[in-house]
């Protein structure tokens, strides 16, 4: 994607007109840092084209931070659609070793031994759902990071332009 502060075929960026404008400026007599002659009607018509150049820039940052916005969202319903995937796996877990506990209590020595293994298979079940809900918070975790970062640039970015185009003082 190029630059849209940059001079693209035909047409100038904001950076080129201000550095028109800057030249502008230098060109004319300067005296111990101010000048003396500048071309009101050139240096309007710079400006001029400095604002009409403005609104496609901020549009075009609008869109960045919408879209940003919009990563977002689709990432926090992932996340959600993750955690209750993990819940749903665990309770048909729960739900499996406790119908299999109670398929098992036919006969004393049978039920001593099912209680047993029931128990071992809620332990699983549970410790089985801790790790897909752990993963799953994980992934969640990461992929907000990750779009924290890329909003983070994406700021550091329109920041970065409003600087340049704040006048200097």
């Amino acid at each position: 994607m190029q630059d849209p502060l940059v001079k693209s075929k035909g047409e100038a960026g904001l950076l080129d007109l201000i550095e028109d404008l800057e030249e502008l400026i230098h060109a004319d007599i300067q005296f111990l840092g101010r000048a003396f002659w500048v071309d009101v009607e050139e240096f309007f018509a710079m400006t001029n084209k400095i604002r009409l150049a403005l609104p496609q820039e901020i549009r075009k940052a609008e869109r960045l931070v919408k879209d940003s916005g919009r990563r977002i969202e689709e990432a926090q319903g992932q996340a959600e659609r993750i955690v209750q995937e993990a819940r749903k796996e665990s309770d048909r877990l729960i739900q499996e070793a406790g119908v299999k506990a109670e398929q098992i209590t036919a006969d004393s020595e049978i039920t001593r031994a099912a209680t047993q293994r029931a128990k071992q298979i809620m332990q699983d079940a549970d410790e089985h759902a801790r790790e897909i809900k752990k993963g799953a918070e994980d992934y969640a975790r990461e992929v907000l990071e990750n779009l924290d970062d890329y909003i983070a640039r994406v700021m550091g970015s329109i920041r970065q332009g409003r600087d340049k185009l704040e006048p200097r003082r």
